[in-house]
């Protein structure tokens, strides 16, 4: 399993955030100790700045920006490291960017 950082640091932030509409209601602590468990079982991953620029000023002119920019970073980090799945909650956009990979919610990749 692979993470880029820009996920890590969106895990982290969605984890300490507390109100009642956030996805999980943990303490930073328990957020902090969950994204140590999942460093121990992954390696890093991600695009030189050149490769940043070069997807951004191909993917931004065309109004994609904010989330799904930040999707097509994940999306080209796994066509260059060679990943087949994407774990994510957005199954809908990432299939529509990235048809020749697997994706799927956090559900079924625990399931399968």
């Amino acid at each position: 399993m692979a993470r880029s950082d820009s996920t890590q640091l969106d895990i982290r932030s969605r984890f300490a955030r507390r109100s009642p509409h956030s996805v999980f209601q943990w303490s930073a602590t328990d957020a902090w100790a969950t994204l140590e468990s999942v460093a121990a079982a992954t390696r890093w991953v991600g695009l030189a700045p050149a490769q940043t620029f070069d997807t951004v000023r191909a993917f931004a002119p065309d109004g994609n920006i904010g989330p799904r920019l930040y999707d097509r970073l994940i999306g080209q980090v796994a066509v260059q490291f060679a990943i087949q799945r994407i774990i994510t909650w957005n199954i809908g956009r990432m299939r529509a960017r990235f048809p020749a990979l697997e994706i799927v919610d956090p559900e079924t990749a625990l399931r399968s």
